[in-house]
Order: structure tokens, then C-alpha cells, then sequence
């Protein structure tokens, strides 16, 4: 598939730099599509797989100034020894890998997650951007350190109710315990956690530093909130969202209309706050500035009829 190869190739490139190269290519083009092959596996031959394993070498190396050194004098270096720093060439920054799949195929999916397991920086490992009162500060992972997570997403289940999926960097949250919420810097008391597995939910009493967690029934807790154990200074800085560039007009068709809409458009915007909700009594008027995204305008309708 030369387009993976090379067009989509200098398209991630030229959007992302030049340290990203592909760890797999596929067999077979459109719906020939039958498979990945490594590069860096025994035996994978042609120009283009030599060309991003050296190119993978040639990053990875980086990471490593001994390997770099023995690089420069030898002008190679075994797969193994290469393999052994990948991961850290990825932390460093100065390797990113492209794979490619097709998900409902199930083609290249084990490749991917084997990546991930076998080069992929574990929680304990990165560091993240965070905010210590006013100054700019680092929050290294720990599983000992306070605990200190952030609320990545919220969903509105016609079931359930509103649920929020926090992302653990650091510490042990439990259930049936409590903790406390950036914005009010008030303690909550976290009832219930429910490990995600696709579009089940399953409850579990703790979860620790990379792990992904729902909470419910919280109604102080929102997106971009930071959930942290006492001695925990670290915060989340807001979330970016990008600008409304369209709008809808909403009017109900029938007295007592307005109190369901005014409610299933609150919970829309607390799931996107890229959604923004402007009140107007006239229902002649209809103007200024506009309401939600030109792809949120054909995609939110969809979602509140789905969901409300």
C-alpha cells in the first residue's frame, strides 16, 4: 500500500516531524488489505522496510549514547540491542511509531497492542505538565504518592446517569472513600468505581497509577476537574477546546417543553464544552455568535436524539 508508505507517511511527517516512522506496513491495498508486516521482524526484506528500519535504528540510538557510540564505529547494531531501547527512544521523544490497522477486520490489532505492550512508556514512567498553586510544576508517576487524577470525559447513560472517567497518573483511589475535587477543593465521597471494557462496566473496590476508572452519581465533578487525596498539591490546567464556529436555533413545540430541553442541552454541554448554550426569551431573535462547531451541528442533534 504505497499510500501508507509513503504519502500517508510524509502527511504524519509534515503534521507531526519527521521522527515518525512506520513499525508496520500492510499487505495488500483497499479491501485487499489482509494484513501487517513488521519491520523490524526477521526476514522482512524490500527498499522501503530496509529504509524504516534504519531509520527506526537511526532514532532509536539517540536514546542511548553508549548504543550511539558503538553505532558510529560499527555501522550497524543487532535487532535485539535496538529492541532493548525503543522504548526508551519513544519517551525521549525521539522515536514515534506509525502503525496502521483496520479495526473491524481485526487486522493489525494484535501488532498494535504488542507495541504497546513491549515499547510503550509505562504510567510510572511519564511525566506529566501540572500546576502546584500558581507555578508550573511536574507530576511524576508514583503508586505511593497521594493520589491525583483527572477527569478526561464525561457521558450522559439513559441508565446510569452521568458518568465520569478519571485517568489515574499517580497514587490509589478506592471505592467508598473520599476525596477531593479541584474548582470546589471540597471532599466527595466516591461511592462506586466501574472499570470500562468496551461497552460493559464492571465494578472493582481500587485502581492505581494507569489506570482508567468511571465514577457516578458526583454532581460536583466535570470534565477537566482534578480528583486528589489529601497532601496533594498537583492540578490539572483546564482542558482546550476549540472555538464555536456555528449554530442552531432550539424552540420547544409545547408549554413544558422548555424545562426537558433546557435539561438534555446541560447535559450535552457537560459532556462537550466545545458545545456552548446561549439563552434567548425572544424566540424572533436568532443571532450573534454562534453555538457549537460545524461538525458538532450535524453530530449533536444526532446525539441527543440517541441518548435524550
Amino acid at each position: 500500500n504505497r499510500v501508507f508508505d509513503l504519502s500517508g507517511v510524509y502527511r504524519v511527517e509534515k503534521a507531526f516531524g519527521n521522527r515518525c516512522v512506520p513499525f508496520v506496513i500492510p499487505k495488500g491495498e483497499g479491501a485487499a488489505f489482509s494484513g501487517v508486516t513488521s519491520v523490524l521482524a526477521d526476514g522482512s526484506a524490500g527498499d522501503e522496510v530496509e529504509a524504516f528500519k534504519l531509520k527506526i535504528i537511526e532514532l532509536a540510538v539517540e536514546a542511548d549514547e553508549k548504543l550511539m557510540e558503538k553505532y558510529l564505529e560499527d555501522g550497524s547494531i543487532p535487532a535485539e540491542q535496538v529492541m532493548g531501547v525503543v522504548q526508551n527512544a519513544i519517551l525521549a521523544g525521539t522515536l514515534t511509531p506509525i502503525f496502521c490497522l483496520a479495526a473491524e477486520k481485526d487486522l493489525g490489532v494484535e501488532e498494535l497492542m504488542q507495541g504497546i505492550a513491549s515499547w510503550g512508556p509505562t504510567p510510572l514512567q511519564i511525566k506529566r505538565k501540572v500546576k502546584i498553586g500558581d507555578a508550573d510544576g511536574v507530576l511524576a508517576g508514583s503508586e505511593a504518592a497521594p493520589l491525583c487524577a483527572h477527569v478526561f470525559k464525561v457521558v450522559s447513560d439513559p441508565h446510569v446517569g452521568k458518568i465520569c472517567y478519571l485517568r489515574i497518573f499517580c497514587g490509589k483511589i478506592e471505592s467508598k472513600q473520599s476525596y477531593f475535587v479541584s474548582g470546589t477543593e471540597k471532599a466527595e465521597r466516591f461511592a462506586q468505581l466501574l472499570l470500562p471494557q468496551g461497552a460493559k462496566r464492571e465494578e472493582i473496590a481500587d485502581a492505581v497509577a494507569g489506570d482508567i476508572v468511571g465514577v457516578t452519581k458526583i454532581e460536583n465533578l466535570h470534565l477537566g476537574n482534578t480528583v486528589y487525596a489529601q497532601g496533594q498539591e498537583a492540578r490539572f490546567a483546564p482542558l482546550p477546546f476549540p472555538k464555536p464556529m456555528s449554530g442552531y436555533a432550539v424552540q420547544p413545540k409545547a408549554r413544558g417543553d422548555e424545562q426537558k430541553i433546557s435539561v438534555n442541552i446541560h447535559r450535552l454541554v457537560e459532556e462537550d464544552p466545545g458545545v456552548k448554550q446561549v439563552y434567548e426569551a425572544n424566540p424572533r431573535w436568532w443571532g450573534g455568535k454562534p453555538g457549537v462547531d460545524r461538525i458538532e451541528a450535524k453530530l449533536v442533534p444526532n446525539a441527543w436524539r440517541e441518548n435524550h
